[in-house]
């Protein structure tokens, strides 16, 4: 997610399910092409702390690409008039740079002792660019998502927690190794969810017709 991106304008983006899916605990696999994925993960854990709004839950995001964007949740809080502070102050980032650090990350989201509060959401990003890491073997790569994926599934299982995961489809030189680590996601999620986006319509465009992500209705 480039800078420019991370603005927090209307998103462009078909949501083709309703937002009580990811209220259920499980893995869900969110797939699509482009920065806007990043976003509307960002979007989604917003939309689900302020629909949860005790002071005890939390949500984390294991960020594999170093992208965090907390303009997109402020907006988020202030179009539900809710102070920024209330979803800011819940939501704990744990940034990895190696394949071996997002699974020792990944392992301590079962560990209790470390949080805070009532984990009620787990954000995952960055799966496909990071494991797809060339300075990598392959074998090596997909053995450790293929055990991170375990560990994510069994906090999930123990916990009710839902879990997105977001896989960009992209951003990588080596579509084949891309291939086999989203086949990887695939194998792992209880649900595999594809995101069409349409172009953004004009500045003034997104301006005039910002609005939060989910209607009354959906929520």
């Amino acid at each position: 997610m480039t800078p420019s991106s991370c603005s927090g304008e209307t998103l462009p983006v078909n949501l083709p399910f309703p937002a009580s899916t990811l209220d259920a605990g499980g893995l869900h696999l969110l797939r699509g092409k482009g920065d806007v994925l990043g976003l509307l993960g960002h979007r989604i854990l917003a939309f689900h702390l302020l629909s949860h709004a005790h002071q005890f839950d939390t949500g984390a995001i294991l960020c594999g690409d170093n992208v965090f964007c907390p303009t997109v949740l402020i907006r988020e809080a202030r179009n539900r008039g809710k102070a920024p502070e209330d979803i800011l102050s819940r939501t704990f980032i744990a940034r990895a740079f190696t394949i071996h650090q997002f699974h020792a990350l990944a392992a301590a989201q079962g560990d209790r002792t470390l949080r805070k509060g009532r984990r009620s959401f787990l954000l995952l990003s960055g799966i496909p660019v990071l494991f797809s890491d060339g300075a990598v073997a392959e074998r090596t790569a997909s053995d450790l998502l293929e055990r991170t994926m375990q560990l994510v599934r069994k906090i999930s299982r123990a916990e009710d927690l839902p879990c997105l995961i977001l896989a960009e489809e992209g951003g990588t030189n080596d579509d084949r190794r891309l291939h086999r680590i989203l086949s990887i996601l695939n194998s792992w999620a209880d649900d595999t969810i594809a995101v069409s986006f349409s172009h953004p319509p004009p500045p003034q465009e997104r301006r005039r017709k910002a609005a939060p992500l989910f209607s009354k209705e959906q929520a």
